[in-house]
């Protein structure tokens, strides 16, 4: 769903500071996180 993907997403993606933090691709905030492309 890239309808509703986030632009810190895509930034986190290609400038992942912290990949499995609260704020990296894997975080809350991340793709797979709660606000995520894949997230809730």
């Amino acid at each position: 769903m890239f309808i509703n993907f986030p632009l810190l997403d895509i930034n986190h993606i290609i400038l992942p500071h912290h990949p499995t933090g609260p704020t990296g691709a894997t975080g809350t905030t991340g793709t797979t996180g709660t606000t995520g492309s894949t997230g809730t």
